[in-house]
Parts: C-alpha cells; structure tokens; sequence
C-alpha cells in the first residue's frame, strides 16, 4: 500500500548536511506537483488517500520554517501533475483525473494565493510528464498516454497558450525528475 505524508523537510545547498523539518502540509498525500519563484513553494494536486484525488495548493515561505497554508485550488482533482515555475508563474503540466490522461495546463501567480487558471494545452493527454523552465520556457518532456511517449513539448511562460513541438526524447519515458536554471 502507498504511504501518503505531510512531512515538508529542507536542506541547506550551501553545506552538506541531513535534512531538516520545514513544518506540514495542509494535506497528507503522494504524486504532487511542486513549484517555486525563489520566495514562495507551492504543492498542488496528488493523491491522498487510495484512489481519491485532490485539488488543493498549499504553499510556504521559503524563508521561514513553518507548516503550509492554503493557497486555493487547481481546476479539478488532479494527480500525477508535474509544475514548472518561472519568477512570476507555476504552471501544472497535465496530470490525470481518476486514472484518465488530461491535457490541461494551468496556472498560478505564485506571489498572491488563488485559483489555479487555464494556462492552455498540451499537445495530447499526458500524465507523469516532467515539467521544467528556464524563466523564459515551460518544457514537458516524455510522461505517459497509455504507453510511454518520447514527445518534448514546450510553452512560453510570460505568455498563455497551448504547447509546441520542441522535439523527442531519445527513448519513450515517464516519470522523470526535471531542473532548470533559474532567471
């Protein structure tokens, strides 16, 4: 059985070092997307008890340690999402609602809380498509429509609209872990 957890825990990239506490979540859960602009983290989506999916953001101040507050909500109950964010926005790349492959992306101004909004679409319905930026693009890369696909999409960040061909991965891939440089 999937362990769901609420745990926020924080290193300091300076110096190595173990983990340390950060606080909570609002929510216990697994198979979130998260995303940052360098002030504040955000967690949206994922899955928090078996089989029941979710639609709640939560969010911390970086600077401070402390649990998550309630930031709003994404459009539906959302899980195996993926989020890239720039100095302004977090966008939540795909994701499935009760096992089914969705197309959606959508946004939020990551400095003020609120509702996630329509950021545009992905190419095809895609879960566990890794999401990354360089302040400048969102890329999603591989991720899952049925079988794995080797598909890299691309969007531009300061601007809403629906994903473009960037290219392929050299093989079909899900489930990804992602980095970007920052702005």
């Amino acid at each position: 059985m999937a362990a769901f957890y609420n745990i926020i825990e924080y290193i300091t990239i300076a110096s190595t070092g173990n983990v340390t506490d950060f606080g909570d979540l609002t929510l216990a859960r697994q198979t979130m997307a998260a995303g940052s602009n360098g002030t504040r983290g955000v967690w949206g989506g994922g899955r928090h008890a078996a089989d029941t999916d979710n639609d709640v953001i939560d969010y911390v101040n970086i600077a401070s340690t402390g649990n998550a507050s309630d930031f709003g909500n994404l459009a539906s109950d959302t899980f195996e999402v993926h989020a890239c964010s720039d100095n302004t926005k977090t966008v939540f790349v795909g994701g499935s609602i009760s096992g089914t492959p969705i197309n959606v992306l959508q946004y939020i101004n990551t400095a003020s809380t609120g509702n996630a909004a329509d950021f545009g679409d992905l190419l095809a319905t895609t879960y566990y498509c890794v999401g990354m930026s360089n302040g400048t693009r969102g890329i999603g890369g591989g991720g899952y429509t049925g079988s794995t696909v080797n598909v890299i999409q691309f969007w531009v960040m300061a601007s809403l609209g629906n994903a473009s061909d960037f290219g392929d991965l050299s093989v079909a891939k899900s489930e990804m872990g992602g980095g970007a440089t920052g702005d």
